[in-house]
Protein backbone atom coordinates (compact mmCIF):
# COMPACT_ATOMS: atom_id res chain seq x y z
CA UNK A 1 0.00 0.00 0.00
CA UNK A 2 2.86 2.38 0.85
CA UNK A 3 4.46 1.64 -2.52
CA UNK A 4 1.23 2.52 -4.30
CA UNK A 5 1.03 5.86 -2.46
CA UNK A 6 4.67 6.59 -3.23
CA UNK A 7 4.16 5.86 -6.96
CA UNK A 8 0.99 7.98 -7.03
CA UNK A 9 2.78 10.85 -5.28
CA UNK A 10 5.71 10.72 -7.68
CA UNK A 11 3.37 10.65 -10.66
CA UNK A 12 1.37 13.63 -9.38
CA UNK A 13 4.46 15.72 -8.62
CA UNK A 14 6.11 14.91 -11.96
CA UNK A 15 3.00 16.01 -13.85
CA UNK A 16 3.33 19.47 -12.26
CA UNK A 17 6.88 19.77 -13.57
CA UNK A 18 5.88 18.62 -17.06
CA UNK A 19 3.03 21.14 -17.40
CA UNK A 20 3.59 23.70 -20.15
CA UNK A 21 5.09 26.90 -18.81
CA UNK A 22 3.54 30.17 -19.99
CA UNK A 23 5.56 32.00 -22.64
CA UNK A 24 3.22 35.01 -22.82
CA UNK A 25 -0.03 36.49 -21.54
CA UNK A 26 -3.03 37.71 -23.52
CA UNK A 27 -5.17 40.69 -22.55
CA UNK A 28 -8.30 41.92 -24.32
CA UNK A 29 -11.32 44.08 -23.61
CA UNK A 30 -13.64 41.52 -25.25
CA UNK A 31 -13.88 37.74 -25.46
CA UNK A 32 -11.28 35.96 -27.59
CA UNK A 33 -10.38 32.35 -28.35
CA UNK A 34 -7.52 30.41 -26.84
CA UNK A 35 -6.98 26.94 -28.32
CA UNK A 36 -10.48 27.04 -29.82
CA UNK A 37 -12.22 27.85 -26.53
CA UNK A 38 -13.88 31.20 -25.93
CA UNK A 39 -12.29 33.12 -23.05
CA UNK A 40 -14.54 35.39 -21.01
CA UNK A 41 -12.36 38.33 -19.92
CA UNK A 42 -14.64 39.67 -17.20
CA UNK A 43 -12.75 39.89 -13.90
CA UNK A 44 -9.52 38.38 -15.23
CA UNK A 45 -7.00 40.90 -16.61
CA UNK A 46 -4.75 38.47 -18.50
CA UNK A 47 -4.59 34.83 -19.54
CA UNK A 48 -1.42 32.69 -19.76
CA UNK A 49 -0.35 31.35 -23.16
CA UNK A 50 1.85 28.27 -23.56
CA UNK A 51 3.99 27.37 -26.55
CA UNK A 52 1.79 25.89 -29.27
CA UNK A 53 -1.34 27.84 -28.30
CA UNK A 54 -3.47 29.55 -30.94
CA UNK A 55 -5.05 32.91 -30.08
CA UNK A 56 -7.96 34.24 -32.16
CA UNK A 57 -9.73 37.57 -31.87
CA UNK A 58 -13.22 38.56 -32.95
CA UNK A 59 -14.54 42.11 -32.59
CA UNK A 60 -11.67 43.53 -30.49
CA UNK A 61 -7.89 43.30 -30.60
CA UNK A 62 -5.86 41.36 -28.04
CA UNK A 63 -2.43 42.24 -26.67
CA UNK A 64 0.08 39.41 -26.42
CA UNK A 65 2.83 40.27 -23.95
CA UNK A 66 5.86 38.00 -24.17
CA UNK A 67 7.85 37.09 -21.05
CA UNK A 68 10.66 39.53 -21.82
CA UNK A 69 8.15 42.41 -22.17
CA UNK A 70 7.62 42.66 -25.94
CA UNK A 71 4.01 43.46 -26.84
CA UNK A 72 2.29 42.33 -30.02
CA UNK A 73 -1.27 43.36 -30.83
CA UNK A 74 -3.42 40.82 -32.63
CA UNK A 75 -5.98 43.01 -34.40
CA UNK A 76 -9.70 42.21 -34.75
CA UNK A 77 -10.70 39.06 -36.65
CA UNK A 78 -7.19 37.61 -36.55
CA UNK A 79 -5.54 34.35 -35.52
CA UNK A 80 -1.92 33.57 -34.50
CA UNK A 81 0.04 30.62 -33.10
CA UNK A 82 2.75 31.11 -30.48
CA UNK A 83 5.43 28.40 -30.71
CA UNK A 84 8.80 27.63 -29.16
CA UNK A 85 11.77 27.15 -31.44
CA UNK A 86 14.74 24.84 -30.94
CA UNK A 87 16.94 27.84 -30.03
CA UNK A 88 14.76 28.57 -26.94
CA UNK A 89 13.17 31.48 -28.78
CA UNK A 90 9.60 32.18 -29.76
CA UNK A 91 7.92 32.04 -33.14
CA UNK A 92 4.71 34.03 -33.64
CA UNK A 93 2.93 32.77 -36.77
CA UNK A 94 0.10 35.00 -38.08
CA UNK A 95 -2.40 32.53 -39.52
CA UNK A 96 -5.17 34.97 -40.51
CA UNK A 97 -5.84 38.69 -40.16
CA UNK A 98 -3.35 41.31 -38.98
CA UNK A 99 -0.94 41.97 -36.13
CA UNK A 100 1.03 45.00 -34.99
CA UNK A 101 4.48 44.85 -33.42
CA UNK A 102 4.53 47.10 -30.35
CA UNK A 103 8.27 47.36 -29.70
CA UNK A 104 11.49 46.20 -31.29
CA UNK A 105 11.69 42.44 -31.20
CA UNK A 106 14.58 40.74 -29.43
CA UNK A 107 16.67 38.28 -31.43
CA UNK A 108 14.94 35.27 -29.88
CA UNK A 109 11.50 36.30 -31.22
CA UNK A 110 10.61 35.80 -34.87
CA UNK A 111 7.40 36.71 -36.69
CA UNK A 112 5.99 34.55 -39.48
CA UNK A 113 3.11 35.39 -41.81
CA UNK A 114 1.42 32.46 -43.53
CA UNK A 115 4.38 30.25 -42.56
CA UNK A 116 7.07 32.54 -44.04
CA UNK A 117 9.41 34.68 -41.96
CA UNK A 118 8.57 38.40 -42.03
CA UNK A 119 10.59 41.49 -41.26
CA UNK A 120 9.00 43.22 -38.33
CA UNK A 121 9.93 46.31 -36.39
CA UNK A 122 8.21 48.66 -33.97
CA UNK A 123 4.81 49.90 -35.13
CA UNK A 124 4.67 47.72 -38.26
CA UNK A 125 1.34 46.08 -39.11
CA UNK A 126 1.65 42.73 -40.85
CA UNK A 127 -1.25 41.17 -42.73
CA UNK A 128 -1.90 37.58 -43.67
CA UNK A 129 -3.00 36.67 -47.18
CA UNK A 130 -5.14 33.97 -45.61
CA UNK A 131 -8.39 35.80 -45.06
CA UNK A 132 -10.30 32.75 -43.88
CA UNK A 133 -12.70 33.94 -41.20
CA UNK A 134 -11.89 33.11 -37.62
CA UNK A 135 -14.07 30.19 -36.50
CA UNK A 136 -17.09 31.31 -34.55
CA UNK A 137 -17.38 29.83 -31.09
CA UNK A 138 -20.19 27.31 -30.72
CA UNK A 139 -20.45 25.60 -27.32
CA UNK A 140 -20.17 21.82 -27.58
CA UNK A 141 -23.58 21.37 -25.96
CA UNK A 142 -25.24 23.52 -28.64
CA UNK A 143 -26.36 21.73 -31.78
CA UNK A 144 -26.34 23.75 -34.97
CA UNK A 145 -29.57 22.97 -36.84
CA UNK A 146 -29.35 21.32 -40.24
CA UNK A 147 -30.11 23.49 -43.24
CA UNK A 148 -33.42 22.75 -44.93
CA UNK A 149 -33.29 20.89 -48.22
CA UNK A 150 -34.02 22.94 -51.34
CA UNK A 151 -37.60 22.91 -52.56
CA UNK A 152 -38.18 23.00 -56.28
CA UNK A 153 -40.90 25.23 -57.67
CA UNK A 154 -41.44 22.94 -60.63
Amino acid sequence: MKVLRLVAGLFASSSLFLAAQPVATVTSSAAFELQGHEVNVKGIPSWPVAAGDVVATHSSPATIQLREGTRITLLSDSRARIDSTTEDGLKIDLLAGRLQVGSNLPRQVSIYVDGKIAKASSGVVLASHNQAPVRAYVPSHTRVPDLPTPVSSK
